[in-house]
């Protein structure tokens, strides 16, 4: 599992929990589009809400939204991204594996 750590974040992690999250209020579905939802990220020293928002959607594939992993004492921000959805035939989801890898 890849640990997502920017400049921002400690190598080490963070020992301040994140808050619980914010509700959002997700507007209406958009056509083509996933909903990204929000979470906290770290910034400055301190946790800071990013909202949610909608994204291109890419055909075979959900949104794993971003969430803190506990390990030990410290908090590590495992971030968001585009997952293969195993629900598809096996084509299409060749198809978008060349998607996610290309980054389209």
């Amino acid at each position: 599992m890849h640990l997502h750590l920017s400049t921002e974040h400690p190598p080490g992690g963070v020992a301040i929990a994140p808050p619980p999250a914010v509700q959002d209020s997700v507007p209406p579905p958009r056509a083509g589009h996933a909903w990204v939802p929000g979470y906290w990220d770290w910034r400055n020293g301190h946790h800071v809400w990013v909202s949610g928002h909608w994204v291109p959607a890419r055909q075979g594939c959900h949104w794993r939204r971003h969430r803190w992993i506990l390990r030990g004492d410290r908090w590590f921000l495992e971030p968001g991204g585009w997952v293969l959805d195993e629900r598809v035939p096996a084509v299409e989801r060749a198809e978008a594996r060349a998607r996610v890898a290309g980054g389209s």
